[in-house]
């Protein structure tokens, strides 16, 4: 009984939401109508009681049919995980309502997306992986047609280590809008095998067979595409734009690691480049090279900026 209590309470946090007349509000009343359409006074009582004629129903049946043991407790199992898959989808929304934006049009939200989100939603045990979820959610709701139904096949299949690896990643990456209203490439730095914020290489290839990314570690693949930093160039780390200057001497290399296109999409709901130490680390390495670094502190015309040495 506790399993089924606990996930009466996670359903019932969400009904003031579904109640409150917002965006999110008429989001959470697609994916739990029935609390939708009950009162406040009868929640608790609606619930429990929901949760109880399951469970007795199944009993009498299996009793009246005489059904053996391990055939009426795998019945039970039905119930409770049919129960914990929608406590999965609260713990999924409760992502996503802070990040649907107040003005949004549940309405624009198709159903046949939706269910299929709350397919793979139900799924999903690991917070990391419910957080992701819950961004696509909010995402979809905010902007109809921003991640496919491949996209999320694709985070279906991911392990938790698959999904701490792809959160890791975005957090050792460049890129992002920047202060000019321009969009930074998305570009992981220093990961490759000996750098600073080197990445294992086996994680790395079960996100490229997942179709995350388009490259390998450690074996020259996806180094094709390296290009010179320039003196001048500014890279978007996390909320601060950094400038990188030299006299022309110096000199580092940008491998282009590329992302999928469907692995951009779900970085795009990830933290992007706010690694613990990896600004820091970034700027201990430029200067190492014989950079000197500043933060833009105002964009102006014709490419210039204005920056505070660092």
């Amino acid at each position: 009984m506790r399993y089924v209590l606990m996930e009466v309470q996670v359903i019932e946090n969400i009904e003031p939401i579904a109640k409150g007349g917002t965006a999110a509000g008429e989001v959470a009343a697609k994916l739990f109508p029935s609390i939708a359409a009950r009162s406040n006074d009868n929640a608790a009582s609606s619930s429990v009681h929901a949760a109880m004629s399951d469970i007795e129903d199944v009993l009498a049946w299996a009793n009246k049919a005489d059904m053996p043991d391990d055939l009426r407790n795998l019945m039970l199992n039905y119930v409770f995980e049919k129960r914990g898959s929608n406590q999965r989808v609260a713990d999924c929304f409760k992502f996503a309502a802070p990040q649907i934006e107040d003005d949004a049009d549940a309405d624009n939200l198709d159903q046949e997306w939706l269910d299929y989100w709350r397919m793979h939603a139900e799924k999903a045990r690991n917070e990391d992986v419910q957080a992701i979820w819950g961004a696509i959610l909010a995402g979809e709701v905010n902007n109809a047609g921003a991640v496919s139904k491949r996209t999320m096949s694709i985070l279906a299949d991911m392990e938790k280590r698959d999904a701490e690896t792809l959160v890791k990643l975005c957090s050792y990456c460049a890129g992002g809008k920047m202060g000019n209203g321009e969009i930074e490439p998305l570009t992981p730095m220093l990961i490759n095998v000996g750098e600073r914020f080197a990445m294992n290489p086996e994680d790395i290839a079960r996100l490229r067979s997942l179709g995350v990314v388009d490259f390998d570690l450690g074996t020259g693949f996806g180094m094709v595409n390296s290009m010179k930093c320039q003196p001048g160039s500014v890279f978007q780390i996390g909320k601060i734009p950094f400038i990188v200057i030299g006299d022309g001497k110096a000199e580092f290399t940008v491998n282009r690691f590329p992302f999928t296109e469907h692995g951009l999409q779900l970085a795009s709901y990830c933290t992007i480049g706010e690694g613990e130490g990896f600004a820091d680390g970034l700027v201990e390495h430029w200067k190492s090279l014989g950079f000197r670094v500043g933060i833009v502190q105002e964009w102006l015309g014709d490419g210039q900026v204005k920056y505070r040495l660092i």
